[in-house]
């Protein structure tokens, strides 16, 4: 993962981002002449190794053995992690960007999408552009993009198959400030570098074209209301709050810009008379940085000159920081984490913390901003113990997940400093609490089991203890202790008459529900009809005071599950800033179902430990990998043998989504332990088959007749991801160097599905489940 130096003969740029003047980032900013190079030394590269499996190619190779990459400068590093993200200009073949504007054109205009609709973002392509405009791997994999990449997710990073157009006709209307999702699924967040999405430019881009809009530094927050609450609709609330901006990306044509997958952005509206186009593409991180063994701070000299980049700040920031009355909240914190984390090293402890009035801060905690510097700080405590006690109390609250979400990530930093610092004092208290965890409600499951996958210090645990934690995941997920995406109803939701703790204030009866739908109607007693609020305050109604007797409810607002038409529910009424509609929320009580319907909105506990599960394992004979290839191949054969009902039916998304953490893990597994090792481990055959199965399973499958569209009636796609897990099986067959189980396996496709065993052309295929009426 080391970020080196760019060489200067490349040319590569040191973008200054959202300082730039007039909120307007571009990529025409001279490369400073002093840049270092902030990364692991040879002997700690050598200790990862990864596949190289191009065209006619299947081999093995440690890091040491290759070229160290071209990555990004020390600037260009400092303000990828401050500000979300960096522009590249790569050198690319003369006539490249004019033929893929041209092929694009040729593939809408064929598809029925002339230009001038103004229209923005839909495609009748998809995830199949790839396939369509194969050129786009030229850009992908120009030296530039690729070392990029590889300094910020590692060797070996994974091209998810999640990626589209997105083209922005003349007479658009601006999106709402939102964060992606790569599915369409409720995502999981993470502050260190997973995931990055890269969009790409193949024509100028001025301000009039509807240019993509960022708010610099946003990467870390979240929306209140709910879990990945990943629109805004007080865009200047949130933007004035986060001490940001929106900043136009105005830049040259093949400029490719690299993003943290959950910064907050938009297309903003084209007010020109060209369509714009962009292609954003995704790409996953397979295996963790290389922890590097403690080290004093004055052994590494780039950091203070590093850190010292970290501190600088968008204006508003700025501003705020030298105005004290202004309510400046620093981010120091947390940028100085994903830099270390990045390479490997620990972060300095903090003296002195108060743990009792962190804990308090994070409570009354109006917004991220507030409560992750409490969560952040409490992780870096010199009393480890006291500290992870008051941060696991609040992972382990019930009610509230915004608090829930800042101890999650204070979780993953502590999980980091603890393991690192084992040869200090042997000691791992937050491991030993999220094992714990994991048995708890979905809800506090989920974000422990994320915190113990996105760590990504398990080469520093012994293998005893890494066999200790995938037998108690897999002991939880065998259990049925997280079967289920939801906990069942406690016994005061069953008691009628009584109100949950946590649920609103008015009662109610459930008159209609759409189970297919995740939705339906409240009727509220009559002696509950009062004054409605809105996320600014309360809101009237234009047209008349009266309240309608239903109020539309969505099962996020229940935790997830379904509600039981003609069963009492306890609820409060909210108006939604954007459409006006009144909604419920907060929803308890006996007609609170939990365990049917369909899981959006809500974490999916079993999906979280799933991947979490194989992030464990370091080397392919210890017992821990055992243990996880024995779970994920039997979850890869569950799935396969739901196949057919995952196709077109919203409510196996919980289902979908646990085979995507499956067979992703798979892929991260077999990355990790590498293909040498993996071919001879005694659990190979078995995860091969399972995987060789799926692969068989999927390449039958069809929408049905008639079938819903991607975006009707439901958030995930109409397959439940299913696509995404086909491609992570071939994936992990491909990087297992399993050559003979690859062919049979693509030997299952339809023939324009198939394709030759090499990385390019699996990540070039076709894949049959995408058409114009399912393009994600």
């Amino acid at each position: 993962n080391s970020c080196e130096s760019a060489d200067k003969s490349t040319g590569s740029l040191a973008m200054q981002g959202p300082r730039a003047k007039g909120g307007v980032a571009t990529s025409a900013f001279p490369e400073t002449s002093q840049s270092t190079s902030f990364g692991m030394d040879a002997e700690i590269c050598s200790r990862r190794t990864y596949m190289v499996l191009e065209d006619g190619e299947s081999a093995m190779a440690t890091r040491s053995e290759m070229q160290p990459p071209t990555g990004l400068t020390t600037e260009q590093f400092a303000t990828w992690v401050r500000d979300g993200f960096v522009m590249l200009e790569p050198s690319l073949k003369l006539g490249l960007n004019e033929q893929i504007i041209a092929d694009a054109n040729a593939l809408y205009a064929a598809a029925g999408c002339g230009i001038g609709e103004a229209a923005q973002s839909s495609s009748p392509i998809g995830n199949n552009i790839m396939h369509s405009i194969p050129l786009l791997w030229e850009v992908f994999k120009a030296p530039k993009v690729d070392a990029a990449l590889r300094c910020l997710l590692g060797d070996g990073y994974l091209w998810h198959p999640h990626r589209r157009p997105h083209h922005n006709d003349p007479g658009s209307r601006a999106q709402t400030l939102h964060k992606d999702s790569h599915y369409g699924f409720e995502f999981h967040r993470s502050h260190v570098p997973w995931w990055v999405m890269a969009m790409y430019y193949p024509q100028n881009t001025s301000s009039d074209m509807g240019p993509t809009s960022v708010c610099p530094s946003t990467q870390f927050y979240a929306g209140e209301e709910s879990f990945d609450a990943r629109h805004a609709d007080n865009a200047t609330s949130l933007v004035d709050q986060w001490q940001t901006s929106q900043v136009n990306l105005v830049c040259k044509a093949g400029t490719v810009v690299l993003l943290h997958n959950d910064i907050w952005h938009k297309g903003t509206a084209n007010v020109s008379q060209s369509r714009r186009w962009m292609f954003c593409f995704m790409f996953l991180r397979v295996v963790p940085p290389t922890c590097s063994r403690p080290l004093p701070d004055q052994s590494v000299p780039e950091r203070g000159s590093l850190f010292a980049l970290l501190a600088l700040d968008t204006n508003q920031g700025q501003a705020a920081r030298d105005d004290g009355s202004a309510g400046f909240v620093s981010r120091e914190l947390l940028l100085q984490f994903v830099a270390s984390w990045l390479h490997g090293y620990r972060v300095p402890r903090l003296p002195n913390i108060n743990v009792l009035e962190e804990r308090r801060f994070m409570d009354a905690g109006s917004n991220d901003q507030s409560r992750l510097l409490a969560a952040y700080r409490l992780a870096l405590a010199e009393d480890t113990v006291s500290a992870t006690a008051a941060l696991v109390d609040a992972l382990a609250n019930t009610y509230s997940e915004a608090l829930r979400r800042a101890a999650k990530f204070g979780a993953v930093v502590a999980c980091w400093q603890q393991l690192q610092g084992r040869g200090d004092c042997n000691e791992t208290p937050m491991i030993d609490a999220l094992l714990d965890l994991v048995r708890r409600p979905a809800p506090i499951a989920a974000c422990a089991a994320r915190a113990l996958g996105e760590h990504g210090a398990w080469d520093c645990a012994s293998s005893s203890l890494r066999e200790r934690v995938t037998t108690q995941l897999a002991e939880a997920l065998r259990g049925g202790s997280a079967g289920s995406s939801r906990p069942e109803r406690s016994t005061e939701q069953r008691t009628a008459g009584k109100r949950p703790d946590g649920a609103g204030a008015k009662r109610g009866v459930v008159s209609k529900w759409f189970r297919d739908r995740g939705y339906g109607f409240i009727r509220q007693s009559q002696s509950d009809k009062s004054a409605i609020s809105s996320c600014d305050g309360p809101f009237r109604l234009q047209e008349s005071s009266s309240i309608p007797d239903d109020i539309w409810c969505g099962a996020s607002a229940a935790g997830g599950g379904e509600l039981l038409p003609g069963h009492e529910v306890w609820f409060d009424v909210q108006a939604d800033t954007r459409t006006r509609r009144l909604q419920a929320i907060r929803v308890g009580g006996p007609g609170v179902f939990a365990l049917g319907g369909r899981a959006v909105g809500v974490r999916n506990a079993r999906a979280s430990l799933l991947e979490a599960l194989a992030a464990v394992p370091c080397c392919a004979n210890e017992p821990s990998a055992h243990v996880a290839a024995e779970v994920l191949q039997a979850e890869i054969l569950l799935g396969r043998r739901d196949v057919a009902a995952l196709l077109d039916d919203p409510s196996k998304q919980a289902a979908g989504e646990c085979l995507h953490a499956a067979t992703l893990g798979a892929v991260r597994l077999v990355s990790r332990l590498g293909c040498g090792h993996v071919c001879r481990a005694p659990w190979w055959p078995s995860l091969r088959s399972s995987l060789v199965a799926l692969v068989g399973g999927a390449a039958i499958a069809r929408h049905t007749s008639g079938a819903r569209r991607a975006r009707s009636g439901g958030t995930p796609g109409a397959d439940n991801g299913l696509r995404y897990s086909l491609q992570f099986a071939l994936e992990a067959l491909l990087r297992a160097g399993d050559v003979d189980a690859l062919r049979q396996a693509l030997a299952e496709l339809p023939g324009t599905a198939s394709c030759a065993p090499t990385a390019k052309m699996i990540c070039l295929r076709k894949c049959h489940l995408t058409n114009k009426d399912h393009t994600f």
